[in-house]
């Protein structure tokens, strides 16, 4: 009885290694320029489809401006502040190439139009060059696809700026995500790893006399 336990736990394992996500994003209106008011527009929708076999659906969320507040998460998407944008540690570039070239996305429609500022006009150009590259990487093998467009415009105002409107059908598979996070967990591990040899070496050289 416990070996056949095991047998059917492996193969739900398996399903859902194997599984698909399709995520729908519907009328995502974003602007940092309104003051006093939500950032977000109010009709904005996402839904998140498993798939198994490729074609069973096994689960579908639907969340919208509703019951996102009824989580309490209003109060933290108005505490985001672009400023973030100026870390330019949060795009590092190795780390970015991994995720797009290991997560596969396949991209079904896209309608994006993104414009973009900040108050250095150096940093404004690089956040959109990068963002562009980005989604040129991800539509690669569909920029063919006329469903699919892209627009990402610099403002150069002197001031931290971000508009978007987005919506967007894409898949991804369970098996991917699997890999990335263990490719980024391994590298991680890799160079705190680097770090403490070199951090050694330095203090083996720093308490040696000649």
């Amino acid at each position: 009885m416990f070996f056949y336990f095991i047998i059917i736990i492996l193969i739900i394992m398996l399903l859902l290694a194997f599984a698909k996500i399709k995520i729908e994003i519907e009328n995502v209106n974003i602007s940092t320029e309104r003051i006093l008011k939500r950032h977000i527009n109010k009709n904005y929708k996402l839904t998140i489809s498993v798939y198994i076999l490729a074609k069973i659906p096994i689960l579908k969320i639907k969340i919208t401006k509703d019951k996102l507040e009824n989580l309490k998460v209003k109060n933290k998407i108005q505490q985001l502040d672009v400023k973030l944008l100026e870390n330019k540690e949060l795009f590092n570039i190795d780390i970015l190439k991994t995720i797009l070239k290991n997560l596969k996305i396949k991209i079904q429609y896209l309608n994006l139009r993104l414009e973009i500022g900040t108050e250095d006009a150096a940093l404004t150009s690089y956040i959109v060059a990068l963002i562009s590259a980005i989604i040129g990487i991800l539509l690669k093998k569909q920029l063919s696809n006329h469903t699919n467009k892209f627009i990402v415009n610099p403002v150069y105002i002197n001031k931290n700026l971000l508009k978007m409107e987005l919506n967007c059908i894409f898949m991804l598979n369970m098996i991917h995500i699997i890999y990335i996070i263990y490719i980024l967990k391994k590298k991680r591990r890799d160079d705190k790893n680097g770090r403490t040899s070199r951090t050694s070496d330095r203090r083996a050289y720093g308490y040696s006399y000649e």
